[in-house]
């Protein structure tokens, strides 16, 4: 086995800012770089899971008990989530609702979000996005107010 050795500054402090979004390999590299050039977020803890932050709505006891691990112990004060279209976790549990309707669907479901992490964590600001792919060739965000 090929021994592997880097090395890399450690900060040593918390930003106070989580992400929450979906492992989609495709929208990995875009949400990346929309966090650091179009939020200007150069760091911040993350969750990464399929389906992104609908686990917040599902009330999933084991990943909620994470949540609130990582508000308390790194001093989250901001949430940023990010939904995505064609998502698979979307398609597979509402497989009989149209593209629109699971848009709809997930636009609900962010609110919610929201108004749930709001109401469990005082004092913490939310914000929620939907990144859609565009002509095939693109991503583009759009801020769910």
């Amino acid at each position: 086995m090929k021994k592997i050795s880097d090395s890399f500054e450690f900060s040593g402090h918390f930003s106070g800012r989580l992400v929450i979004f979906c492992s989609d390999e495709r929208f990995i590299k875009a949400n990346m770089a929309f966090l650091k050039n179009s939020l200007e977020i150069q760091t911040s803890d993350l969750m990464v899971l399929p389906g992104g932050p609908v686990f917040i709505i599902n009330d999933e006891p084991d990943l909620m008990e994470r949540l609130k691990i990582l508000v308390d112990a790194h001093k989250i004060k901001k949430i940023i989530l990010i939904s995505h279209s064609d998502c698979s976790y979307y398609k597979k549990n509402f497989d009989d609702l149209s593209e629109q309707k699971i848009l709809e669907k997930q636009m609900d479901d962010n609110q919610k979000a929201i108004n749930k992490l709001e109401k469990l964590f005082k004092g913490i600001s939310v914000n929620t996005f939907h990144a859609e792919i565009c002509n095939s060739k693109t991503i583009n965000y759009t801020q769910i107010l």
